[in-house]
């Protein structure tokens, strides 16, 4: 995003300007590999890399059309997860499953109008979830699981917006430790 020129109030909080990239650019790559390191052992592991860029925004309030004024908010360079998957050997009662996963997440810009420089700090993720399955029920199966997100209850923020002199940052953060 880029900030208005001209007649922009900014202190007046109902005067706000958001408007469209005129071109944008997104470049990246995935990559994710699974390997059973033994029967009853998984690991996935993923990588994901972008390149992004904002060419030149449209801005309606002048005729010209701005170079270079912003950043494509919300999108880190680098990602990485790992899936651990772990099946028990059999007991009788049905299959006993562990799953542990890890996710880390680059820091990435979010929309300033006001000032540059602000960034969605980068963050580290654990995740665990211990499920019983193949349980017989009557006519069928069901199964059930105990489970935890964000086990070391991260504090860490999904977006952001910065525009407003008597807000100055507005942004959603992510769920705390959740289990169930």
């Amino acid at each position: 995003g880029a900030a208005a020129s001209g007649n922009y109030v900014w202190n007046d909080p109902t005067n706000v300007a958001l408007y469209n990239a005129g071109a944008a650019k997104i470049k990246g790559a995935e990559i994710d590999l699974t390997t059973l390191i033994t029967d009853s052992l998984k690991l996935t592991l993923g990588y994901g890399y972008l390149d992004t860029s904002v060419d030149d925004v449209d801005n309606p309030q002048t005729p010209e059309i701005e170079k270079n004024p912003a950043v494509l908010p919300g999108a880190p360079d680098n990602s990485f997860t790992a899936d651990l998957d772990y099946t028990f050997p059999s007991f009788g009662l049905g299959e006993l499953m562990l799953n542990v996963n890890y996710s880390k997440v680059d820091e990435a810009e979010f929309v300033s109008f006001v000032q540059r420089g602000f960034n969605i700090p980068g963050y580290d993720l654990w995740n665990a979830r211990l499920s019983l399955g193949e349980l017989s029920m009557g006519h069928g199966t069901a199964s059930i699981a105990l489970w935890g997100k964000n086990l070391g209850d991260e504090e860490y923020l999904l977006d952001g917006i910065e525009s407003f002199p008597w807000s100055p940052l507005v942004a959603p953060f992510g769920e705390g430790r959740t289990w169930g």
